[in-house]
């Protein structure tokens, strides 16, 4: 993904607009590794390990947003 982040900044298509990559490659396995001693249907399992990442994913940006504006804001 990061590639691909890389390659759309060089076309100028992103010009102005504000990002953040975020890397999110063990969020799953996390999630995994939290299931793993529950006996769950592989179709269940699957979908709270998704629900769970994404949950992962967001509060993680979400945590690294608030304390970027909060040491900002003390500047």
């Amino acid at each position: 993904m990061k590639v691909f982040i890389d390659e759309l900044s060089k076309t100028g298509k992103l010009e102005g607009v504000c990002y953040t990559y975020w890397e999110e490659t063990f969020t799953s396995k996390n999630v995994e590794l939290l299931l793993q001693p529950l006996t769950l249907h592989p179709v269940v399992a699957k979908t709270i390990m998704d629900k769970f990442a994404a949950m992962g994913i967001l509060q993680g940006y979400l945590d690294y947003a608030n304390k970027k504006q909060r040491s900002e804001s003390s500047e």
